[in-house]
């Protein structure tokens, strides 16, 4: 293939939507596997596009005033506010939510024990809820309850 067209399906994969290998195979009339040894030649890959809030200029300028309020006065650490973070996560007793348990191996043609191969679960599960709290004074101890309960005032003043 000419110099000249290889740059130009470079250029048209290079920082585009909407492009393929088999449409690039199909308008250079060349085998998809060509175009995609042409574009690793060129250290071209294929990448995830990944989801960001869209702000409009306005908001971005709105953002900043905020947030510089909220670090002079707010959290400023002079005026006696204090941070907190807090956090609750939910656990299935059976350890079906972990990552390890998502996939399994098996020989090809064997059959596979349905406890393995499926992963059986009721419409709604038992979990178990765990709240942490820090604070620039420490950490609050784990409160570990069953689920249908919640974090509320009571709770959260012990």
């Amino acid at each position: 293939m000419p110099q000249k067209k290889r740059e130009a399906l470079v250029n048209q994969s290079h920082g585009k939507l909407g492009v393929s290998l088999r449409k690039l195979g199909r308008k250079f009339k060349i085998d998809k596997k060509y175009v995609s040894n042409i574009l690793q030649e060129n250290n071209i890959k294929l990448a995830t596009r990944k989801s960001a809030p869209k702000y409009s200029e306005k908001q971005k300028l709105e953002q900043k005033r905020k947030l510089r309020h909220l670090s002079e006065s707010a959290f400023f650490p002079s005026n006696g506010t204090e941070i907190i973070i807090d956090d609750e996560s939910y656990f299935t007793f059976d350890g079906s939510d972990t990552a390890n348990n998502k996939h399994f191996y098996c020989k090809e043609g064997e059959e596979v024990d349905g406890k393995v191969k499926f992963k059986r679960h009721k419409k709604f599960q038992s979990k178990l809820l765990v709240w942490l709290a820090i604070s620039s004074r420490g950490h609050s101890t784990a409160f570990i309850c069953p689920s249908g309960n919640s974090v509320n005032a009571d709770i959260y003043e012990k």
